[in-house]
């Protein structure tokens, strides 16, 4: 709880009272409705959670919901996590998002098809899932703002007519 804390007082420093006032949407795609009822409850508070338990059209609830980080289960009935989030990471419309992919302890340290942001081991660590959740917001924000003020840059009259000169 210490590390999340220390992580919320640095984004607030870094990021307008509005940023850090909304909840972030977060995807959750499971099938187990247990282990789903109990992510919603504990991570609620603090983020809007959209679930769905059917993984067939997940990029498609993605980019409708645009959740800013996707918590995904290893197995669903017809296909694996791994290949869901090489999915989305394989949709241009879908890459840019976070996912975190939840598998069993045996297999957090298999790399050789590792696709995802970030690998938690369930049991899962709450604790920890919130750390990794809000270090990928924090992450894809910086990576947001550093991009949108490039493009002005780039794009800005007077930055464009001395690149002219030159030419």
């Amino acid at each position: 709880d210490e590390e999340a804390f220390l992580l919320r007082d640095t984004v607030r420093g870094k990021f307008s009272e509005r940023e850090n006032r909304e909840k972030h949407s977060i995807l959750l795609v499971e099938e187990n409705r247990e282990f789903s009822s109990f992510l919603i409850q504990v991570l609620s508070e603090e983020y809007n959670i959209h679930t769905i338990s059917k993984a067939e059209s997940i990029c498609d609830v993605i980019r409708k919901e645009r959740p800013e980080v996707v918590l995904l289960a290893e197995a669903f009935d017809m296909i694996s996590g791994e290949k869901l989030c090489l999915q989305i990471k394989s949709d241009v419309k879908t890459a840019h998002i976070p996912v975190i992919l939840f598998k069993d302890a045996v297999n957090v340290g298999d790399d050789s098809q590792r696709v995802a942001d970030c690998c938690l081991a369930l049991p899962l660590d709450i604790s920890r899932l919130r750390v990794e959740i809000n270090n990928l917001i924090f992450n894809r924000r910086i990576i947001r703002k550093r991009y949108v003020s490039y493009s002005r840059i780039i794009s800005s009259p007077a930055r464009n007519s001395v690149a002219y000169s030159f030419v």
